[in-house]
C-alpha cells in the first residue's frame, strides 16, 4: 500500500472518487478560526485528518456505521457524508449547512495516562461541557456518562486502561460539542498540631515534633488514588456504602512527618 489510495464516495452518482492520504507527518497544525476552504477535497483531507487528531488523544470509535456500509461510525464515514453531500449539491452558498458528528450518540474517552475526567456535565466560562448542534446546553437526564476502569485484561489497577464514555439517551438528543477535563490527584494528609489527650504533635514556637506517626485505617480494594472506591459512592467530603460493599483491606503504615520548622 502507497502513501494515498483512491476511495469511492458512496450516494453520489455518477460515483465521485477522492484521494485519502495515509501517512502523515505527524506535525500538529493549528486552523485559524474562520478559514475556509474552496476546494472540497480539501475539506475532505482536513476531515480525515481531524479524526486523527481525535484519536492520537484518545477518542474511541467502537459504534458501526448503521447501514453497515463504511466500517465503523467515525471521521472517515464523516468525511465521505461531507463529500457525498457536497457533490449532490448544484451550488453552494453561503448559508448552506450539513451537521457532521461520529460522536452524537456516543463518545469514548481513553486516557492512555489513567487520569480521571473531571465532572462533565458542568460549566466552564460560562460555556456548559456538552452541547447539541445549535450550541445549547444538554441537559443531564437526556445522557449517560459512565467511567469504566476494567475493560482491558490487566489484573491490577496500574495495567488496566480507563475510559469515560458519554451516551445519548433520547433519539432526538446529539452530541456535537464535548469538552472533557483530564485532571490529575494530588493526595495530603493533614495532621494537627495535638491530639484530643493535648500531646504535641508539632509545635513551631517551642521546636517540638514528632518525627513518625502511626497511621491504622482502611481502603478500598484496588484504589487507584481516583476520587472513587469500589463499594463507595464518592462525594466532595463523604464516602456513601453502596448495596454491594466490597471488600476492605485493613493498611497499617508510618508516616514520616517532614520537617515543618
Amino acid at each position: 500500500m502507497g502513501s494515498s489510495q483512491t476511495v469511492e464516495i458512496l450516494n453520489t452518482s455518477p460515483t465521485v472518487t477522492v484521494t485519502k492520504y495515509l501517512i502523515t507527518t505527524g506535525t500538529i497544525l493549528k486552523i485559524p478560526y474562520g478559514a475556509e476552504y474552496t476546494r472540497i477535497e480539501d475539506v475532505y483531507d482536513f476531515l480525515i485528518n481531524l479524526g486523527r487528531y481525535y484519536e492520537s488523544i484518545g477518542v474511541v470509535y467502537k459504534t458501526y456505521d448503521p447501514a453497515g456500509t463504511e466500517g465503523y461510525n467515525d471521521w472517515n464515514k464523516a468525511a465521505s457524508d461531507f463529500v457525498a453531500w457536497a457533490k449532490n449539491k448544484t451550488v453552494i452558498v453561503t448559508g448552506d449547512e450539513v451537521y457532521l458528528s461520529p460522536h452524537s450518540k456516543e463518545l469514548i474517552f481513553r486516557d492512555a495516562n489513567k487520569r480521571f475526567i473531571d465532572h462533565a456535565v458542568s460549566k466552564v466560562n460560562e460555556v456548559f461541557n456538552i452541547a447539541d448542534k445549535n450550541g445549547n446546553r444538554i441537559n443531564s437526564k437526556y445522557i449517560d456518562v459512565n467511567r469504566l476502569d476494567d475493560i482491558s485484561q490487566g489484573d491490577t489497577p496500574a495495567t488496566r486502561e480507563y475510559e469515560c464514555v458519554i451516551t445519548t439517551i433520547e433519539a432526538n438528543t446529539e452530541l456535537f460539542f464535548v469538552r472533557l477535563n483530564v485532571i490529575e490527584y494530588d493526595h495530603v494528609i493533614t495532621v494537627n498540631r495535638y491530639t484530643v489527650f493535648a500531646d504535641i504533635i508539632y509545635n513551631t514556637l517551642l521546636a517540638l515534633r514528632l518525627d513518625r506517626i502511626k497511621f491504622i485505617g482502611q481502603k478500598t480494594g484496588d484504589w487507584t488514588g481516583l476520587p472513587k472506591g469500589a463499594g463507595y459512592i464518592v462525594t466532595d467530603t463523604k464516602l456513601f456504602l453502596t448495596l454491594k460493599k466490597q471488600s476492605m483491606t485493613l493498611i497499617e503504615g508510618i508516616l514520616l512527618l517532614k520537617k515543618l520548622f
